[in-house]
């Protein structure tokens, strides 16, 4: 079974994001904030991280870039940057550390798209 985080302060995107994987058959582990994140990235190794960009205590980008930080169990683990459309084509070029992006609102044919996409790879590795 694949191990997910999802890290989002919107309990209601948290919710679709977790039944969007569980029903791919993967594990799916909250963070609240930035912070949580990088406290739960020292303790399990995750196939995939969805993390939001903006939250309180730790934005999204601070908390990226102190997962990828040698010593971190996930530091090469895929994450996520999840954007509202507005967002979308101005941050990603300018934040370091994400792998790739997705927009809100959601399209769930776009988040199973990435599970299946780092999941499958990470089954050969």
């Amino acid at each position: 079974m694949y191990n997910i985080m999802i890290v989002d302060d919107s309990v209601m995107n948290q919710l679709f994001l977790s039944s969007v994987a569980e029903l791919m058959g993967c594990n799916t582990f909250v963070a609240n904030n930035g912070r949580e994140a990088v406290e739960k990235s020292m303790l399990l190794k995750y196939d995939i991280i969805f993390m939001d960009l903006e939250m309180p205590i730790l934005m999204g980008n601070e908390a990226t870039f102190m997962i990828r930080q040698k010593g971190n169990l996930n530091i090469n683990t895929p994450i996520i940057l999840q954007t509202s459309s507005t967002l979308k084509n101005i941050l990603f070029k300018e934040i370091d550390g994400f792998t790739e992006e997705i927009s809100k609102p959601y399209v769930i044919s776009q988040i199973k798209n990435i599970i299946l996409k780092y999941t499958s790879e990470n089954k050969y590795n």
